[in-house]
């Protein structure tokens, strides 16, 4: 036990830093290797939780807020409404091994976006915004993984890359605040998940702070091409082991 608590507070710290210097993707960078330690519950809880914290405290002490296009995201946010049920319903009947494969292959598909440059996106139409938000909601409370689908929708709007970082951070956070109060609502957070969020709470400071000293330190450039491949290694680290 106390060496898998060690494990998961590396894994909290590294994806702390990591979400600091990028502006999101707390959940990407920790909820596929977490699953190897709690169950997918347990993972999927874990992870908004801490990641909600995280964007909470940055859009807090930082500057990102101010790049946000707020009426998106509370668009967004509204529907994601929609879809938080729904994930809340197909969460308890995913197994461990698939739970892993399919963080594994989210983690995979943005990471191929990525590495094409953004070039990837919907058409500008009015139903963008509801599809990506309540899809967002559905991945949110049955992956964690809710900005996945908002990423596609960004490119649609007259953002350049912080604005669209600034804004997708508001959103997941805001999504995250809606998806713990529904997991509440229906009883699936217990004293476990609270016991080890409170747990890994300094894990998160640390790596929030470390982010934040070396956030304008290091080349973008650079940083997203580690990024990229830090996702890509542990993605296939989620998906091989479940296949054989």
């Amino acid at each position: 036990m106390i060496f898998q608590e060690l494990i998961a507070s590396i894994i909290v710290i590294v994806a702390a830093i990591l979400a600091v210097l990028s502006g999101f993707g707390f959940v990407l960078f920790s909820a596929p290797l977490l699953s190897y330690i709690y169950d997918p519950v347990q993972t999927v809880s874990l992870s908004i939780a801490l990641s909600t914290l995280l964007l909470g405290l940055l859009l807090l002490i930082t500057d990102i807020r101010k790049a946000m296009d707020v009426n998106l995201v509370f668009r967004l946010v509204a529907w994601s409404l929609i879809g938080i049920p729904i994930g809340i319903f197909l969460l308890p009947l995913i197994d461990k091994s698939t739970f892993r494969l399919i963080l594994g292959f989210l983690t995979i598909a943005y990471v191929i976006y990525r590495s094409l440059g953004r070039n990837l996106k919907l058409p500008n139409s009015n139903l963008c915004v509801p599809i990506a938000g309540i899809l967002g909601g559905v991945f949110s409370t049955s992956t964690g993984f809710s900005a996945l689908p908002v990423v596609l929708v960004l490119g649609c709007f007259d953002l350049n890359p912080y604005e669209e970082r600034s804004t997708l951070a508001g959103y997941v956070f805001g999504t995250g605040v809606f998806s713990l109060v529904a997991y509440q609502l229906v009883g699936i957070t217990k004293i476990h998940e609270l016991e080890a969020f409170l747990f890994l709470i300094p894990s998160l400071l640390i790596g929030l702070i470390i982010g934040i000293v070396f956030v304008h330190r290091i080349s973008a450039e650079g940083l997203n091409k580690a990024f990229l491949l830090y996702l890509g290694v542990i993605g296939l680290f989620a998906i091989l082991p479940s296949l054989f």
